[in-house]
């Protein structure tokens, strides 16, 4: 009984791990962090009616060359070439303005994090498996 009891267990822990990592935050209590990337700074206001205004100012030497936004988002008022835009989030979000001394050649990297969860998820539960084929046999 103890033996299944632990099997149980291990393979409880192992689905909250997997689902914890597909898991949506609530679009409720939002925020965004903001950051700038090359010469430049960012400001961000919190407004009244649940939006945010995004500020980019550039420092000497460098222009402003656009956002790039992280996360479920609506764009209010401007665009992501302005450098000021409003935004209304339905998630959490980073926001990153860019300035033209931080241009590179290469491209940024794109895409998702959904197969690499999926081969951990797939590994974990092979352990789990094989852990309680060993405990099982014993």
């Amino acid at each position: 009984m103890k033996k299944i009891l632990t099997v149980v267990l291990v393979i409880a822990l192992m689905s909250t791990f997997c689902l914890a990592a597909f898991a949506v935050e609530s679009p409720t209590g939002t925020t965004i962090t903001v950051s700038a990337k090359g010469n430049g700074s960012v400001e961000k206001t919190a407004n009244s009616d649940g939006t945010f205004t995004l500020t980019a100012k550039n420092n000497t030497g460098d222009s402003f060359v656009g956002w790039l936004i992280d996360g479920d988002y609506e764009i209010v008022s401007g665009s992501l070439k302005s450098p000021v835009i409003v935004i209304k989030l339905a998630s959490n979000a980073t926001a990153v303005a860019t300035f033209t001394g931080s241009i590179s050649e290469t491209s940024p990297q794109t895409g998702n994090n959904v197969i690499p969860f999926a081969v951990i998820s797939f590994l974990a539960l092979v352990s789990v498996f094989a852990v309680s084929k060993k405990i099982i046999a014993e």
